[in-house]
């Protein structure tokens, strides 16, 4: 009874209890979902925002696909410009801004845009780098304020130098690394700001910046570039920072989309048993916010694809104007480089022009009115030249610049390139033409140089011919003894003549050539005209051929001096000279060319000899006459008659040595008169090895010398006996070295040391020792009168054929005498010289003192003023010439130290 009701009681207690934890678990489980709904809503929401701020952060640099982005490009090349132009102006940032604004406060975009035209590093060819709307990009990125004008701490900004940390670093507070205190760790990617320009550091000898953190404005030391390479800072990149931006906001972004989708996936998941009630809504709410969280995940993805498209278009346009900006420079260095060519080329051309045109005009003059001629072609001749080396010079510049620009085949440089090509050819045709119209003016000036010393010799020789004075006559006078006749003489000598009818034009031209003196060499090549006959005729006796007898036949290639000019003889018509043959000295006049125009003497060069060794000179014809002095190797001689044979004789020639020096060869003892040319003389030779002592006595004094076997003495006494040691002694001068003494003559066993000669004979006159028995051979040396000499084989007679002669005039002293020639050591010579191999031209004999006046070219024709002399020093030939080329003039030598032909005389014709 009580018990049930009580039962019933707690069991209608229990299920309202039940029915009440019921209602409670509902209101639970829809506060639970309330609440599992906000929270989710809360993180798609989060992500959502998230989204929307990256997309405000991103959009730089995805509007327009990186279009918007350009204007830091521009600006970085704008604000490298005017840093540029304060440097070269030397103005500072508040001077640019002053100038920008016209000293007012603020500068407008108008003035702006009108400023940057101006300045010169910003333009090209007088246009603007960059287009309006391209500086109104840069000038609203500028004006961060959006009011269309900007204050000076605005363009002051973009001045400031910022930094990436490219490696994580620590800030100091002072410049030196050791004892300063670490202000803060820089992390990789922080920006930084140059607060002043970078400074070494005193110990480590790094540099290091003072700089301010953008993060927190903290201010310290950062080192640039450690001492093991590392590099903490790299340059600031605009665009890169904003990348930077986005890559962190888009990465965070991806990160709470994860994180949310994970949250409602792991809240689904614990909902997956609820079937009805509010979490069972709940479960089906939070898969509903997948969708929003799908959509920022898949914007997330665009996103990052456009700013990958973005970052590609931004490279595209860096490298675009890198590339407008290289075009730009390349224009610029380019129309330098031709500004610099077409300057060189212009005054180098102008110069070829000027002296080109003063060329031209005195060729057709031919001077004719200019007071000094020399002058003036010399002025002109420097002219052509200094313009030809200043057309060569720019030349060679432009092909220095064409050489850098080998590699451009378009663009700028490559016009530049085709333009200079232009200006380097028609710089070689203008010095080209200056040089052949240098060498024109001195085919004009020779011409006009050949005139006027032409007419200055007639003039000369009428006057010599009038007065009866010899060239050589005329060369002592004007000479005073020494080796040539001032130029200064010579010339007053010629204006003095009666009669000169040269002006003083005339003999400025005239005698350049003889700047330097006059030789005797040149007075007689001046002088003296010499024929040669080209087809036989006579000499007679007088001028009219009718009236006249002959003297003798002239053969053909036999050389007559003319001692008259040539003169017609009207009534026959013939040319008629006074002449002298050299073969033999006759004089007569002869017909130079007939009346019917045949040739009969031609113009022949003055017949020089040269000596290519000693060569004896003689008084008279005959071979046998006296001798007058002896010529040595290189002396030239001028021929005066000859060459003539003497008749055929016969001499007797005798082998022997000469006692002084031991030298062996053929002599001459008897010549072709029966003149006996030695005497036999009491000389005693040795037979024995023994030696010459002091005293009588062999045992008293030191010897002399040892005697050797064949040694000719002279005897000083009779001989003397030593009858204690059965000798015979004899006091004795030996005839190699002079020494005195005694020898023995026969020793105690009976043994001849020395005896009496009748094989030696002393010389009357000089004599040449000669290789071989035929005389005229090489010779070995000269006797000298009084010399002793050992005959060892003959004396044999030598038939001889008459030798040819030669009458000549030294031309080195004047001395005149007979000599054996042609011969192989007596030759014809030239004072006409080619150089063979090139060689220096010097301003003096002495090699070691004198100064080089110039290089000698090979080919180069050259004519001697003095006969060759022998350097002591060196002992080279050399020769004091006068250059066809240029007159120059100086010594050279004739052959170098190995004996190679450096100068060769040209043939002489005929």
């Amino acid at each position: 009874g009580e018990l049930s009701k009580l039962l019933e009681k707690l069991a209608a207690a229990q299920a309202d209890l039940d029915k009440q934890k019921g209602v409670l678990r509902d209101q639970e489980h829809k506060f639970v979902a309330q609440r599992l709904i906000k929270d989710a809503t809360d993180h798609v929401e989060a992500v959502e925002k998230k989204l929307a701020d990256t997309l405000a952060i991103a959009a730089p640099l995805v509007s327009e696909e990186g279009q918007g982005f350009s204007a830091f490009i521009w600006l970085a090349e704008i604000m490298s410009a005017l840093k540029k132009h304060m440097s070269v102006a030397e103005k500072s940032q508040e001077d640019l801004f002053a100038m920008m604004s016209d000293k007012a406060e603020t500068v407008p975009e108008a003035k702006f845009l009108s400023f940057l035209k101006t300045v010169p590093e910003l333009k090209e060819e007088d246009a603007t780098l960059f287009s309006d709307d391209e500086l109104k990009a840069v000038f609203k990125h500028i004006d961060t304020e959006a009011k269309g004008e900007i204050k000076n701490q605005q363009l002051k900004e973009q001045f400031r130098l910022k930094f990436f940390i490219a490696a994580p670093v620590s800030m100091t507070d002072g410049l030196a690394v050791k004892g300063g205190k670490t202000i803060r760790k820089l992390e990789l990617n922080e920006v930084i700001e140059a607060l002043d320009e970078p400074q070494k550091e005193p110990n480590l000898g790094i540099l290091r910046v003072k700089a301010k953190t953008e993060k927190d404005g903290k201010e310290g030391y950062i080192t640039l570039k450690g001492n093991q390479g590392t590099d903490y800072l790299a340059d600031y990149d605009p665009y890169l920072a904003c990348e930077k931006k986005v890559q962190k906001s888009v990465q965070e972004l991806l990160d709470a989309s994860n994180a949310a989708s994970r949250y409602i996936d792991k809240k689904s998941g614990e909902l997956h048993g609820v079937s009805k009630g509010p979490l069972f809504e709940t479960r089906e709410l939070l898969m509903g916010l997948k969708p929003r969280i799908s959509k920022v995940q898949q914007s997330q993805v665009e996103l990052r694809s456009q700013v990958a498209r973005a970052r590609k278009k931004h490279q595209e346009n860096v490298e675009g104007e890198k590339q407008r900006r290289q075009e730009a420079i390349d224009r610029r260095a380019a129309r330098s480089v031709s500004e610099e060519a077409e300057a060189c080329a212009k005054e180098a051309d102008e110069d070829a022009k000027k002296a080109s045109s003063a060329a031209e005009a005195l060729v057709a003059s031919r001077g004719a009115d200019a007071e000094s001629p020399l002058q003036v072609f010399g002025d002109a001749d420097k002219a052509l030249l200094d313009a030809a080396e200043a057309c060569e010079k720019a030349e060679e510049k432009i092909r220095d610049k064409l050489d850098g620009l080998r590699s451009y085949f378009r663009g700028p440089f490559a016009e530049a390139r085709n333009a200079m090509k232009a200006l380097k050819e028609g710089l070689g045709a203008s010095g080209g033409k200056c040089r052949q119209q240098a060498a024109e003016l001195k085919g004009v000036l020779t011409a006009l140089e050949g005139d006027a010393h032409a007419a200055v010799l007639v003039a000369l020789c009428a006057h010599l011919r009038k007065e009866g004075l010899s060239t050589d006559a005329l060369f002592k006078q004007l000479a005073g003894g020494e080796t040539s006749i001032p130029a200064d003489g010579f010339r007053g000598f010629l204006e003095k003549m009666p009669g000169l009818e040269l002006k003083k034009a005339q003999l400025d031209i005239g005698l350049a050539r003889y700047s330097s003196g006059v030789s005797r060499l040149m007075i007689v090549g001046l002088l003296q005209l010499y024929l040669r006959c080209a087809k036989e005729l006579a000499i007679t006796s007088a001028f009219e051929v009718k009236e006249s007898k002959t003297v003798r036949k002239l053969a053909v290639g036999e050389i007559v001096e003319v001692l008259e000019e040539e003169r017609t003889d009207e009534a026959v018509g013939l040319v008629r000279a006074k002449v002298r043959a050299l073969l033999d000295g006759d004089e007569g006049w002869a017909t130079l060319r007939g009346n019917q125009g045949t040739t009969f003497l031609v113009d022949c060069p003055k017949p020089f000899y040269i000596l290519d060794d000693e060569v004896q000179m003689q008084s008279g014809f005959q071979s046998t006459s006296s001798e007058i002095r002896r010529m040595r190797a290189g002396e030239v001689l001028e021929l005066l008659e000859g060459p003539r044979r003497e008749e055929s004789y016969e001499i007797f020639r005798a082998r022997g040595r000469a006692a002084k020096d031991g030298k062996e060869g053929w002599l001459t003892f008897k010549d072709n008169q029966g003149k006996e040319l030695f005497e036999k003389v009491s000389v005693y030779v040795c037979r024995q090895p023994i030696a010459l002592t002091v005293a009588f006595d062999i045992t008293e004094g030191k010897p002399v010398r040892k005697l050797e076997v064949g040694e000719a003495m002279e005897v000083i006494g009779e001989p003397v006996s030593d009858e204690k040691k059965g000798l015979s002694r004899l006091k004795v001068k030996t005839k190699v070295d002079e020494k005195e003494g005694w020898v023995t003559l026969k020793g105690n066993q009976g043994t001849a040391f020395v005896e009496e000669s009748d094989k030696h004979f002393v010389c009357k006159v000089g004599v040449p020792l000669e290789m071989r028995f035929q005389s005229g051979s090489p010779l070995v040396r000269s006797l000298e009168v009084g010399e002793v000499f050992e005959v060892r084989e003959g004396p044999k007679a030598e038939a001889k054929e008459g030798a040819s002669r030669l009458r000549g005039r030294n031309l080195g002293d004047g001395t005149e005498g007979w000599f054996n020639g042609p011969s192989d050591v007596t030759v014809p010579w030239s004072p006409f010289f080619v150089c063979k191999q090139s060689t220096v031209l010097t301003d003096g004999l002495d090699i070691a003192s004198a100064r080089a006046v110039r290089k000698l070219e090979v080919g180069e024709r050259l004519v001697a003023l003095e006969t060759p002399v022998v350097e002591p020093t060196s002992g080279l030939m050399r020769v004091r010439l006068r250059c066809d080329k240029d007159g120059s003039s100086g010594f050279a030598s004739v052959w170098s130290q190995e004996g190679a032909a450096l100068l060769e005389p040209l043939p002489t014709e005929g």
